[in-house]
C-alpha cells in the first residue's frame, strides 16, 4: 500500500468572505506527497448560525469538484487526475448556505507537491564521513584474575598495564576504552581520560587520540578500573594503529604502587589479567558506543542566472542541521525525526529561493547519530546502524524554464567538526578550539578537507515529513541560582521541560564547562540517580577568545529542571543570564485552555500540557530523561484523548499511526513500544493504542482516511486477540497490569479480556464508518460475545467485579462490557471502594483516563470531584504539593516522608496519570465533542470545582 502524508495537505482557504491560516499545517505547505491531497476551510459570516449546504472545489484548471451536496468543510478529498512531482498548484473553493446562495470564489492558495515516486525522484546519494576503525572489535573485556568478574564480583578498582614498543609513531593512534564502571587512562605516565561517574557509564567508551603521547620504542598504557557495585567487572581497550588490544597480556593489580602508570615501573609482580568475555559476549554484549566526533559536510556550486525558484529536499540517517550560504536552512531541530530507518525515512522540502545567490553558493550540513547510530537507552545503542549519513537535493528552476539539481554525490567534502562527541541520551561535548569559522560559507576554502563516503546498498524508503517536526518553542530563564558547594552552581529554571540550553561564559582557552541535568534536588544538589544510566551532561571547552562565548547543543536533549554547571573558570560568577533554557517539541499549537477559580485544578491543567509538550519528540514518548525515552504505546494509549485538547496533534499521531502499523508482528500483534527497538508485543492496554490512535483521531479530527488506511491492521490486531484468548472468549495472557496502581493490582484476565472486547468494539465502529459492513457486524458481535464473556466470568451477581478493584470496575463500566440495567449497580460498588480508600483512587495507568468520567456519567459527580480535589497522597494534588510542574510517573514519586520512590522506575515528567485531562475538559469545563472532528459539541457540566 502506498504510503500518504497528510500533514501537507493544501490547508485552508476561507470560503466567501475571507482566508485564514489552518492550525494543523502550513497555509501553502510543500512536499505534499499524497496521491489525493485533501482540502479544507473555514467559513465566515456576519450571519448567526449560518451553514454551508454545498461547496465546489478548483484545483488549478486540473480538477473541479463540480457543485457538491455536503457541509463537509474539513478534509474534503482530491479526486482528480494523478499531480506530477514538484510542482505547484493553485486551488480555491467556493460554498452554498442553506438558503441556497453562492459566494464569491476564496482567495487562491497555493500548495506544492513532494516526489511522486521516490525510489527513482531521489537522486541524492547518502554520504558521510570515510569509517573510523576506532572500535573494540578483536578486544576482550578482562579483569584481575579472582572469582568470576562475569557473573558479579565485590565492589573495588583495580589496575591495568601494558608496555609495547613502536619502531616509528604511527599516522593515527586512537585509544577506544571503556569500564564497568570506569576507566581512567594514563599513556607513559600523563593522564589522557577520566571516566564519567555515572551510572552504566561503561555503555559509552571513550575514543582518545593518543598519538602526540606517543614515542618511537616503549610505550605504556595504565589504566586504573572500579567496580563500583557487586556486579560484573571488566575493562576494555582497542588502539588502533598499533594493533593493540586488551587479551592476558595485560598485567593486573589490586594495588597501585608509586609510578605504577609511567613506562618505567616493573610489572614483573603482578599476574597477567584474565580474559572475561570477547567483545560483543559476555553481560556487555554489544552494548557499547564510541564517542566520535561529528562531521560538517558542505559542497560548493555556482549559481550563473537568474533563479525563479530554488526547493532543497533535505534527510537524513541519523540528525542534521543543514545550512546554506552561512545561514541554517528552516527552525527544525533533531530533523529528520525518529521513525523505524528500516521501513521509513522522512524527508521536508524548504523553499530557499531567497538563500540562493548569484556566483558562488554553499550547501553544508551538521551530522549527527541520533536514534540511528546513537544510544536508545537500556533498548541499546546502534539499533540501525554505526555511523549517520546525509542526504540532499536542491532544485534550482531558472527564470528561462531550465532547472537544474545540486545534490549529494562524491563531490562534496568532509570534515570532524568541532562537536566531538553526541549522543541524545548522554548529551553533547563541543570543544571551541575546534570550530571552523564560516565553514559554511561559500568562500571557504576546503582543499584540505576529505572526499565524502557513499553509503553502499539500497535507498531507504523516503517519505515527505508528516508532522510538522520538532522545533524550540519556548524559553525559560532561570528563576534563582544558588551555589551549594565551591565550584557547583545549580540553576533552577522553574519548569520541568525537555530540550537543552544555551551558555554564555567568559574564560581562557582550554576551560571546559560541565552542564548536567535533574528534575528534582536533593539536599540542594542535582538527583540523577532516576536518570539511570542516561548520562545527561554536556561539556563546552571554551576557545578563549577573551569575551563571552555561547553554546548550545545541536544533537542531543535532555529532561530537567535544574542545571548544574561545574569548571567555569576562576572568578566568573555566573548569574541568571548565564544559562537559557531552550523546550522543544514536535511544533503543534495550543488549541484549548481550561482555567477554573480552584487553584489545585488549575496546576493539574498545566502540568498534565507541560507533560505533554515534553514527550511529544517525534514520537510520544513514557519520558524524557531516563534511559529510555521509548514509544511505549500504553501510555499513549490512553493519553490520545486528552492530547487533543491541549495541542494540535493531528499530524504527530497520523505519523505513530504510521509508526505502529511499522512495528506490527507478522501474527498481528503490535508491539509495547513504537519504533519496536525491544520489549514485547501483544499486551493488553498496550498494543490497543494500533486500535485506539486511529480511532481518537477520527473522533476528534474526522480524519476518516487514516481509519481506512490503517483499518486492514486494526482487524489483524483484534483477529490477533481472538487467536490468544480460550475458546470462551476469556483473554488470559501476561500484561503489564494496571501499571502503578496504589495496592489494587487488577487480575491479568480481567485486564487482557476487557482490553480485547473494547478493540473489537473500536474496530467494529471504524468499519461501519469506512463502509465495511460485513466486517462491522462481525467485530460488532464479537465484541458482545467477549462482553457477555466478561460478565459472565467475572461480575458477580452483587456486581462485584473479580478482584474487587477500583480499575476493574472502571473498565467494565467505560468499555460497556456489562448489560446497561446493571451499571448503576457496579457503579455503587465503585463508589464503595472509594469510600474504603478515604475517597482516594487507587488506579494505575489502565484505569485512570476513566475513571471520573465512569463516575460522572453513573452519577457519582460528587465521588469523581472528591477524587479530583484530594490534596494528598494519591491523588494529583499530592503532586502538586511536592512542586510538580508535570505529571509524574508514580502518584508518590516523592514518598510522603520525603524520600524519593525507587530510583529504578521514577520519573517526575509522565505524562500517563495526566489522563484525567480529557474529564477535565468535557465534564469541568463542560464542552467536549459530540461527533467525529466536532461538528458537533456537548455541553455538559457535571459540577463547578470550587
Amino acid at each position: 500500500m502506498e504510503r500518504r502524508r497528510r500533514r501537507a495537505r493544501p490547508e485552508r482557504a476561507v470560503a466567501a468572505e475571507r482566508g485564514e491560516r489552518h492550525r494543523r499545517a502550513p497555509r501553502q505547505p510543500l512536499g505534499v506527497d499524497a496521491a489525493q491531497p485533501r482540502f479544507g476551510w473555514k467559513l465566515a459570516s456576519t450571519v448567526d448560525q449560518q451553514r454551508q449546504a454545498a461547496y465546489e472545489l478548483s484545483v488549478d484548471g486540473v480538477w473541479n469538484s463540480g457543485r457538491v451536496p455536503s457541509g463537509q468543510q474539513v478534509d474534503v478529498v482530491y479526486t482528480g487526475p494523478a499531480l506530477q512531482s514538484m510542482k505547484r498548484y493553485t486551488w480555491k473553493v467556493r460554498v452554498w448556505d442553506t438558503q441556497g446562495r453562492v459566494s464569491a470564489w476564496s482567495p487562491t492558495w497555493s500548495f506544492e507537491t513532494g516526489l511522486r515516486a521516490p525510489a527513482t525522484e531521489w537522486t541524492g546519494d547518502f554520504i558521510g564521513q570515510a569509517t573510523v576503525t576506532a572500535d573494540l572489535s578483536g578486544a576482550t573485556w578482562i579483569w584481575y584474575p579472582e572469582g568470576d568478574p562475569a557473573a558479579g564480583v565485590p565492589a573495588a578498582t583495580r589496575y591495568f598495564r601494558r608496555t609495547f614498543t613502536l619502531a616509528s609513531v604511527p599516522a593515527t593512534a586512537t585509544l577506544v576504552v571503556t569500564g564497568d564502571d570506569t576507566a581512567d587512562v594514563w599513556v607513559n605516565g600523563t593522564q589522557v581520560s577520566t571516566s564519567p561517574r555515572v551510572y552504566q557509564s561503561w555503555q559509552q567508551a571513550t575514543a582518545i587520540d593518543i598519538r602526540s603521547r606517543l614515542v618511537a620504542g616503549a610505550n605504556t598504557i595504565a589504566i586504573a578500573s572500579e567496580n563500583t557495585t557487586q556486579s560484573p567487572a571488566g575493562m576494555i581497550a582497542k588502539l588502533t594503529g598499533a594493533s593493540l588490544v586488551t587479551d592476558t597480556s595485560w598485567k593486573a593489580s589490586t594495588t597501585a604502587p608509586a609510578g605504577w602508570n609511567t613506562g618505567g615501573f616493573n610489572d614483573a609482580s603482578w599476574p597477567a589479567a584474565r580474559a572475561v568475555a570477547t567483545y560483543g559476549t559476555g553481560p556487555w554484549g554489544a552494548n557499547v558506543s564510541i564517542a566520535k566526533a561529528a562531521p560538517l559536510l558542505r559542497k560548493g556550486f555556482t549559481v550563473s542566472k537568474p533563479v525563479a525558484s530554488a526547493r532543497l529536499l533535505t534527510t537524513a540517517l541519523g540528525l542534521h542541521e543543514t545550512r546554506l550560504n552561512g545561514a541554517r536552512v528552516g527552525t527544525d531541530v533533531l530533523a529528520p525525526g525518529w521513525t523505524d530507518y528500516n521501513k521509513r525515512v522522512q524527508y521536508k522540502v524548504y523553499d530557499v529561493t531567497g538563500q540562493i545567490r548569484q556566483g558562488a553558493n554553499a550547501l553544508g550540513a551538521w551530522l549527527g547519530n541520533g536514534w540511528y547510530s546513537g544510544s536508545l537507552g537500556f533498548a541499546g545503542s546502534q539499533k540501525y546502524g554505526t555511523q549517520p549519513w546525509y542526504s540532499a537535493q536542491l532544485v534550482l528552476v531558472y527564470t528561462d524554464g531550465t532547472t537544474s539539481t545540486v545534490r549529494t554525490d562524491n563531490t562534496w567534502k568532509v570534515t570532524s567538526g568541532p562537536i566531538r562527541a553526541d549522543d541524545l541520551y548522554h548529551g553533547e561535548t563541543y570543544d571551541a578550539r575546534l570550530a571552523i569559522a564560516n565553514w559554511d560559507d561559500p568562500a571557504f576554502d576546503d582543499s584540505s578537507w576529505a572526499g565524502v563516503a557513499l553509503k553502499t546498498g539500497a535507498k531507504p524508503n523516503l517519505v515527505s515529513q508528516v508532522d510538522n517536526g520538532v522545533s524550540v518553542q519556548q524559553q525559560f530563564r532561570p528563576v534563582s541560582v544558588t551555589q551549594p558547594s565551591p565550584g557547583v552552581w545549580i540553576f533552577d529554571m522553574g519548569q520541568n521541560f525537555t530540550g537543552w540550553n544555551r551558555i554564555s561564559v567568559t574564560g581562557p582557552v582550554g576551560t571546559t564547562v560541565q552542564i548536567r541535568h535533574a528534575e528534582v534536588l536533593t539536599g540542594g544538589q542535582l538527583y540523577t540517580t532516576n536518570l539511570r544510566a542516561a548520562q545527561a551532561t554536556d561539556r563546552f571547552t571554551l576557545a578563549g577568545t577573551g569575551s563571552a562565548e555561547t553554546y548550545e547543543p545541536r544533537f542531543t536533549v535532555h529532561g530537567y529542571r535544574y542545571v548544574e554547571l561545574t569548571g567555569l573558570p576562576a572568578g566568573f560568577t555566573p548569574t541568571a543570564d548565564t544559562v537559557t533554557g531552550r523546550a522543544a517539541w514536535t511544533s503543534g499549537s495550543q488549541l484549548g485552555t481550561l482555567t477554573t477559580s480552584n487553584a489545585l485544578v488549575n496546576q493539574l491543567q498545566h502540568n498534565i500540557l507541560w507533560g505533554e509538550r515534553s514527550n511529544m519528540l517525534s514520537i510520544p514518548t513514557d519520558c524524557p530523561q531516563r534511559d529510555e525515552r521509548l514509544g511505549w504505546t500504553g501510555d499513549i494509549a490512553i493519553f490520545a484523548g486528552t492530547s487533543t485538547f491541549n495541542v494540535d496533534v493531528q499530524g504527530f499521531l497520523d505519523k505513530f499511526a504510521d509508526d505502529l502499523v511499522d512495528a506490527q508482528r507478522a501474527d498481528g500483534a503490535f508491539t509495547d513500544v513504537a519504533p519496536a527497538v525491544c520489549c514485547g508485543a501483544g499486551t493488553a492496554g498496550w498494543g490497543d493504542a494500533g486500535v485506539i490512535v486511529p480511532y481518537t483521531l477520527w473522533q476528534r479530527h474526522g480524519d476518516i482516511r487514516v481509519v481506512d488506511e490503517h483499518f486492514d491492521a486494526m482487524a489483524r490486531w483484534v483477529d490477533y486477540l481472538r487467536a490468544t484468548s480460550g475458546s470462551d472468549l476469556i483473554r488470559n495472557q501476561p500484561t503489564y497490569g494496571d501499571w502503578l496502581n496504589v495496592n489494587d493490582n487488577t487480575a491479568q484476565d480481567v485486564i487482557s479480556t476487557a482490553f480485547f472486547a473494547w478493540s473489537a468494539r473500536l474496530v467494529s465502529r471504524m468499519a461501519a464508518a469506512t463502509g465495511r459492513t460485513a466486517q462491522a457486524a462481525s467485530y460488532g458481535t464479537l465484541a458482545d460475545q467477549v462482553g457477555a464473556a466478561f460478565t459472565a466470568r467475572f461480575v458477580a451477581a452483587d456486581g462485584t467485579v473479580s478482584g474487587n478493584t477500583q480499575t476493574g470496575y472502571v473498565l467494565a463500566l467505560a468499555f460497556g462490557l456489562v448489560p446497561s440495567s446493571r451499571n448503576a449497580q457496579l457503579a455503587d460498588k465503585l463508589v464503595a471502594k472509594v469510600a474504603a480508600t478515604s475517597g482516594h483512587l487507587s488506579v494505575g495507568f489502565l484505569g485512570v483516563e476513566n475513571l471520573l468520567p465512569v463516575l460522572a456519567n453513573t452519577g457519582h459527580a460528587d465521588t469523581a470531584y472528591q477524587i479530583l480535589l484530594q490534596p494528598g497522597y494519591p491523588g494529583w494534588g499530592y503532586m502538586n504539593s511536592r512542586g510538580a510542574t508535570t505529571i509524574w510517573e508514580r502518584w508518590d514519586g516523592i514518598r510522603t516522608d520525603g524520600s524519593f520512590q525507587d530510583a529504578g522506575m521514577n520519573s517526575f515528567n509522565h505524562y500517563g496519570l495526566g489522563s484525567v485531562g480529557d474529564f477535565l475538559y468535557r465534564q469541568v469545563g463542560g464542552l467536549g465533542p459530540a461527533s467525529p472532528a466536532t461538528r458537533r459539541c456537548s455541553s455538559r457540566r457535571s459540577r463547578a470545582a470550587a
